[in-house]
This record gives C-alpha cells, sequence and structure tokens, in this order.
C-alpha cells in the first residue's frame, strides 16, 4: 500500500482567529443528552451567577428547561429530531463562542438526542474548549469565573493567548 502525503492546509484555511465585539458578553453552548438534562440544571442552578452573564445557546428543550428551572435567558436552536447537529456545530464557530458544555449520556443515546461528532469536530476545528462530563463543566465555568473577576473576559475566548 502506498503512502500519499496530504499536502497541510494554509493555517487561515482551518483557523480562523475571531476578535468578538467587546460589548457582547461571550457565548457558552450548552448541551444535554435527555438522561443528562437533570446533571445540566443542577449545574446551572450551581454557576448561576457565572451562567447569567453569558449569552447561552441552547437546544429547545434544554432552554425550556433553564429558563423555567433556573431563570436563565437563551436562545433556542431546533431540537434533535429537526436536524440541528450541523445548526449547532456552526455555532461553535462564532467568534462569541467561549466554550461548549455538551454533557453526554454514553450508555443510552436516542435518535432525537444531538451527536457529538459535528460539535466535537467544531470545537476542533475552532480551538474552543469542550466539557462532556460535570467536572470537566465545572472546571470551565469556574475558570470562566476567575477571568471575570479579573476583567480579562469580554470577548475573548478561553484558549486565546
Amino acid at each position: 500500500m502506498a503512502v500519499t502525503r496530504v499536502p497541510r492546509p494554509e493555517p487561515d484555511l482551518y483557523w480562523h482567529p475571531q476578535t468578538p465585539s467587546p460589548d457582547l458578553p461571550p457565548t457558552l453552548v450548552l448541551l444535554a443528552h435527555d438522561h443528562k438534562k437533570a446533571q445540566l440544571v443542577d449545574l446551572a442552578i450551581c454557576y448561576r451567577d457565572v451562567l447569567a452573564r453569558h449569552q447561552l445557546i441552547t437546544t429547545a428543550t434544554t432552554g425550556r428547561l433553564l429558563s423555567g428551572m433556573v431563570g436563565l435567558q437563551t436562545t433556542d436552536l431546533s431540537s434533535g429530531l429537526d436536524g440541528n447537529d450541523e445548526e449547532i456545530a456552526d455555532c461553535v464557530g462564532l467568534p462569541s463562542v467561549a466554550a461548549v458544555i455538551f454533557l453526554l449520556d454514553p450508555f443510552t443515546r436516542r435518535a432525537h438526542e444531538p451527536r457529538i461528532e459535528p460539535v466535537l469536530s467544531a470545537c476542533s476545528l475552532y480551538d474552543v474548549p469542550l466539557a462532556t462530563n460535570l467536572s470537566s463543566a465545572g472546571a470551565i465555568l469556574n475558570l470562566l469565573a476567575m477571568l471575570e473577576a479579573a476583567g480579562s473576559t469580554s470577548g475573548v475566548r478561553i484558549s486565546e493567548k
């Protein structure tokens, strides 16, 4: 079997350093499989003050839960049955997205739930932190809280240098 080298793309073809507007708060994408939605609500209750200072993008069901049970304002995308996997992945590339929290159920995935692959690819492509469990989600939210306390989160991605 012959191995052919694939030319490496120029950095600007896959990495787009983006400078969000300093007037807009950073955005967080919050997703959860059905069996993890209760954990996401619990996480949101614990970190309500941090989350309230961010724009939140969620699916419709998750948005209703966060709005009704925690009192957070969210921008809701269509639910999984409506094929929102790519729509969610597109949101990850927005300049204002600081991180993605996607609580996965490793045992039971239903057809209507968002798939991780498009989101994972987008996070890798745009260098956006991705939390898939409560420990990593807490780490990201704690970091955001510390950055806010230091006064340095206005429109900055966590991964920017």
